[in-house]
């Protein structure tokens, strides 16, 4: 298992990881199923290489926050951004070229998803790119599978309801690993290809703290343990705190410790 890949920048890193698993897969024995995680890092850099066409203009030629305040024009960061996700985009699509070459594409499970959002100020704060804060420009994240089961497992309808990273272990287990106990065994997650009931809240968390979200609210505790209510926005409000959906959280928090 490999941690880290090499280079001077992430894009170049990112270019190393999938030759690298290039030349990986087509040494694998194909009648044996295989894992695979591949971390791109170009968008956390906003990077792409220097002869790689932008795709949205006006965009900035580098990133400094420093110079960011709640009165900078969004467009040419996020322009920046959107053209290295659409870099890192190109490098998902050779590792589908690869899969559908050799005929495993329809016997392949692919996950797409991200670890956080980003933010381009949404909410006129001056909060810019990740990790501070919890509002839907920082934790909401694509969240895409395409595959064997899918279509049978998945909820044809658009569902509004709140759904986490948490619930891809147990949908993994009870759909394709043939996992029968129940999820509480193994998980606070759900299986998303099952019964899905909305929750009144998701957990959100960041290198200082933790975020417990609902529908029109947010409970921001740090790593002190203080806490401040905001509303979805980020901004304060006057309102009790839930005691039941904190004790809910803390006890799924703290389940599987020792």
């Amino acid at each position: 298992m490999r941690l880290r890949s090499e280079g001077d920048s992430a894009s170049e890193k990112d270019i190393n990881l999938t030759d690298d698993w290039l030349k990986w897969y087509a040494s694998t024995d194909s009648s044996k199923p295989v894992f695979s995680f591949l971390f791109y890092d170009s968008p956390h850099a906003y990077d792409f290489p220097e002869d790689y066409e932008p795709k949205f203009k006006p965009m900035v030629e580098e990133l400094n926050y420093l110079l960011l305040n709640k009165n900078t024009d969004p467009a040419p960061l996020f322009n920046r951004y959107r053209t290295s996700v659409h870099f890192a985009d190109s490098l998902v699509a050779k590792v589908i070229a690869e899969l559908k070459s050799k005929g495993k594409l329809d016997n392949t499970l692919i996950i797409i998803t991200g670890d956080h959002g980003q933010e381009m100020n949404d909410n006129k704060l001056n909060y810019w790119g990740h990790n501070s804060n919890f509002t839907d420009a920082q934790v909401k994240v694509p969240f895409i599978v395409v595959g064997p089961g899918v279509e049978e497992g998945a909820t044809p309808e658009y569902v509004d309801s709140f759904t986490s990273h948490e619930d891809l272990s147990p949908t993994l287990m009870k759909n394709y690993l043939g996992v029968e106990n129940d999820t509480s065994d193994y998980s606070t997650g759900a299986d998303l290809f099952g019964i899905f009931t909305d929750r009144d809240w998701v957990i959100s968390s960041q290198y200082s703290g933790y975020g417990i979200i609902t529908h029109d609210s947010i409970l921001d505790v740090n790593a002190a343990g203080n806490y401040e209510i905001l509303d979805k926005s980020n901004r304060p409000i006057k309102r009790s705190l839930n005691v039941q959906n904190t004790k809910e959280a803390l006890e799924r928090i703290s389940r599987y410790l020792k």
